[in-house]
């Protein structure tokens, strides 16, 4: 078993976390073309989520893409660092 350096350990942190960025904007895309059908067809959409909840998780969403990426900026910085 190799023990890994500082340098390798955030190396593999930031992987991690650019998997979970790619997820979580897919899920932000998904959620706002659903979004977007629902304004689009009002109620002739198929989509039964009221609005107000499609709205709600795509604030919910972004604000995780929002901690996600400043954690990745941090771990970057500290990779700079070291």
């Amino acid at each position: 078993m190799k023990i890994l350096t500082a340098k390798e350990q955030l190396r593999l942190k930031i992987n991690e976390i650019d998997v979970a960025i790619d997820y979580t904007t897919d899920q932000r895309d998904k959620v706002y073309n659903r979004l977007q059908a629902k304004q689009n067809w009002g109620i002739f959409s198929f989509i039964s989520e009221p609005q107000w909840l499609l709205k709600h998780k795509l604030e919910k969403i972004k604000s995780q893409l929002n901690l996600l990426e400043e954690y990745r900026d941090e771990i970057s910085n500290r990779m700079i660092k070291e």
